[in-house]
């Protein structure tokens, strides 16, 4: 595998989310305006919630199918990376988030979790996902 270093921030999620039409009609918007957080403010629309959500686990779901034949490969590190990020995004929610990441876990059966490759993508998920 060409090794090149993970991608950091929006960028790398953007690249994941691309690889569905539909995933990058409902993220560009948001990965244009670049990575932010957000306190306090109105709330959540809960069906753009679910269709976020349902975004990521499609992606992960592609990106697993990827991975399971290779586990070095370039689907691999993106995978980890975004189970990484998604839990690293749902830790300040009070476990309102609890079911998504259970479903993008899910997806993650007969991936190979321990290849260097998922895990260097989970690392830089967890640290700046």
């Amino acid at each position: 595998m060409g090794s090149s270093p993970p991608h950091e921030g929006a960028g790398f999620a953007t690249d994941c989310a691309r690889k569905r039409a539909g995933s990058r009609r409902l993220w560009e918007p948001w990965f244009k305006a670049g990575p932010r957080r957000v306190q306090g403010g109105p709330r959540a629309d809960p069906g753009r919630t679910r269709s976020v959500g349902a975004a990521y686990v499609s992606v992960a779901a592609e990106l697993a199918e990827v991975a399971r034949g290779k586990p070095e490969g370039q689907e691999a590190l993106r995978l980890g990376y975004l189970v990484a990020a998604a839990r690293r995004g749902a830790g300040g929610t009070q476990g309102i988030h609890d079911e998504l990441i259970r479903r993008i876990e899910q997806e993650t059966n007969g991936v190979d979790t321990g290849s260097a490759a998922y895990r260097r993508g989970y690392r830089a998920g967890r640290d700046h996902g």
